[in-house]
């Protein structure tokens, strides 16, 4: 087990996602993907490769290879460092505002998580575009979204969630 993959397993762990549905569930291989993008951008863990638009928003194979691989491993073992090496009260903290932020009754956990991380690509991406051609492009990549939910909530919650995060990650 290297260094990264304990890391990745323990905080992975922490915001709820689960190894055992990894490669059965899309849905949760999603979810990792967009919480290992959240990961790196608001605690700097340095993922090998490099994330990239795709169907369902920011995607990184090399990730995806990693989380492959640590499934693939004996999960006991991380399992056992989990329990045995905790992660500090500090960081399980973070970790857990962290989730707070994209629970809501309004949208279902992993079409936030798939929202706002493509957003907050869009805004990393293409820092010339304004914040009303980042919603053009957000409609255009995520059209379903917005037949299933209303265009003003998702806006709203998305900011909400951004300047959020500008203080979470502040405080990191």
């Amino acid at each position: 087990m290297d260094t990264l993959k304990k890391i990745l397993y323990k905080c992975l762990r922490e915001l709820g996602c689960d190894f055992h549905k990894f490669d059965k569930d899309k849905k949760e291989r999603i979810k990792f993907q967009k919480y290992c993008y959240l990961l790196e951008k608001i605690f700097n863990l340095p993922i090998n490769g490099s994330f990239t638009l795709y169907l369902n928003g920011p995607y990184n194979s090399k990730l995806a290879d990693t989380l492959y691989s640590i499934v693939n491993e004996d999960l006991k073992k991380y399992e056992a460092n989990y329990q045995n090496k905790p992660l500090s009260n500090d960081v399980a903290n973070d970790l857990k505002r962290l989730n707070d932020l994209f629970k809501t009754e309004s949208f279902k956990l992993i079409d936030l998580l798939e929202l706002y991380t493509t957003y907050d690509y869009l805004c990393d991406n293409f820092p010339s575009y304004t914040d009303e051609e980042r919603t053009q492009e957000l409609k255009k990549f995520k059209a379903h979204f917005f037949k299933q939910y209303n265009e003003h909530d998702i806006i709203k919650t998305i900011k909400n969630i951004s300047n959020e995060l500008n203080r979470v990650a502040l405080a990191v």
